[in-house]
């Protein structure tokens, strides 16, 4: 039956939508990721948007096994203090984010 089902579905507007829901994924992601630039610098931390980006690459992939956002709460918040030398300010402004 299920077989039957996916056999209906149409490409065209299956890949549009797809892409769709990947491209708004992406969007959120990236706006996440700007907020953290943004609260850093609010702290007086600086890094650059490459970092930030495979910082929350891999703290997404952790977090895929961990409940809820530990995986990219804490290895954002490992990843920052061990770069910035700045433990407070960088746990400071992940309570804050939350």
């Amino acid at each position: 039956m299920i077989l039957a089902q996916v056999a209906l579905i149409e490409l065209g507007p299956f890949l549009l939508f797809c892409g769709a829901a990947a491209g708004v994924k992406f969007v959120g992601i990236l706006a996440s990721m700007y907020r953290w630039v943004v609260l850093l610098r609010g702290q007086g931390i600086e890094f650059p948007f490459r970092h930030i980006f495979g910082s929350f690459l891999i703290g997404r992939f952790i977090g895929t096994f961990l409940p809820s956002t530990a995986g990219l709460d804490g290895y954002k918040l490992y990843d920052a203090a061990r770069f910035s030398g700045k433990t407070v300010e960088v746990t400071a402004t992940t309570a804050i984010e939350r």
